[in-house]
């Protein structure tokens, strides 16, 4: 009895891995060839598409990957072309999102990544509530997966929103240094350092915030800007 138990199983399981083994070369054969050529058109022309760093990264593929293979092992085919297809969404959305807010930006910052976790959280919830409206009750295994791929897109949201907030801070930083760098060349002042802390606590910024940061990294530069545009004029 145990041993056409046994057979059983592993007749279901080669039926399984049969049907899978198309899917999980598409999507190996997906991610590879996307991250070949983002990164090979990072080497060779730099910064041509929004998003370049997180786009050429491998580890950026190589974990959509893994969450693709391991929810295609679990039969989830639903969340697994949810999740596949929100990659190409999340790469047009980061080209479009860039291209307006980089023509907004005083120092030309490229935000755009806050776009690509954004969609894939979006998309991967969408996969589990069609996989769930189809009555397919989910193992423990899968929950906690599920959540692992969320939480690792919270986590990059999270550093993508503070790097846009240190962006926020370092442009205010740098417009306010480029004017006191104008004001002071034509008086014949010189830069005082002590002076950047207190404009930072007038723009209202927690110290210690991203744009705190951002403010003190880039008031020298505008403050240096502003005065080499005088001396030049």
């Amino acid at each position: 009895m145990k041993q056409m138990q046994f057979i059983e199983i592993k007749r279901k399981f080669y039926l399984n891995m049969k049907s899978v083994w198309p899917c999980l070369i598409g999507y190996s054969l997906f991610q590879g060839i996307c991250y070949i050529i983002f990164y090979l058109v990072y080497l060779k022309f730099g910064y041509v598409f929004y998003s370049a760093l997180t786009l050429a990264n491998y580890r950026f593929w190589l974990f959509g990957w893994i969450t693709c293979c391991t929810f295609t092992l679990f039969g989830r085919k639903r969340l697994t072309r949810l999740t596949a297809i929100g990659y190409v969404l999340s790469i047009f959305a980061a080209q479009i999102f860039g291209f307006a807010i980089v023509r907004q930006s005083v120092l030309k910052f490229d935000d755009s990544d806050m776009v690509i976790p954004l969609i894939l959280i979006i998309c991967l919830m969408m996969g589990f509530i069609m996989e769930f409206r189809k009555k397919k009750r989910f193992k423990k295994i899968e929950y906690f997966c599920f959540l692992l791929a969320i939480l690792v897109h919270l986590l990059m949201e999270v550093h993508f929103v503070d790097m846009m907030r240190m962006h926020i801070g370092a442009e205010r930083g740098y417009l306010a240094g480029y004017e006191q760098g104008i004001q002071d060349a034509e008086m014949g002042h010189y830069y005082d350092n002590s002076e950047i802390s207190e404009k930072v606590i007038q723009e209202g910024f927690r110290s210690g915030s991203p744009e705190w940061s951002g403010y003190m990294q880039y008031y020298s530069s505008g403050y240096r800007a502003g005065q080499k545009d005088i001396h030049n004029n």
